[in-house]
C-alpha cells in the first residue's frame, strides 16, 4: 500500500509544473495515456530528491488535470482568475 509523504502540491506547483511540463517537445506528441504519465514522472523525478514525494506530487498533477478536463465546461473562462494574491 502506498503511503502518501506529509507534502502539499499547491494549485500554484501544478501552474508552474504545467508551464514547464508541456513547454518540453516531446509532450506535444500524441500517444497513450500512460505514456504521458511516464514522460510526467521522468520530468518530476529529478525536481525531488525522494522517490515518494515525487510519485505523490506527479499523481496530484494528474489529478489536477483530469478534474479540470471533466469540468471545463464549468469554468468561468471569461473572467481574469484569482491565485493567490495575484491575478492571473
Amino acid at each position: 500500500m502506498f503511503d502518501p509523504p506529509q507534502c502539499e502540491y499547491t494549485f500554484e506547483d501544478f501552474l508552474r509544473h504545467f508551464s514547464e511540463f508541456t513547454s518540453r517537445p516531446y509532450v506535444a506528441d500524441p500517444g497513450p495515456m500512460e505514456a504521458t504519465a511516464l514522460r510526467l514522472f521522468q520530468y518530476m523525478r529529478p525536481e525531488f530528491g525522494d522517490e515518494t514525494e515525487s510519485r505523490f506530487k506527479s499523481q496530484r498533477f494528474l489529478m489536477i488535470l483530469w478534474y479540470l478536463g471533466e469540468h471545463l465546461e464549468e469554468l468561468d473562462v471569461n473572467r481574469p482568475g484569482f491565485v493567490g494574491d495575484s491575478i492571473m
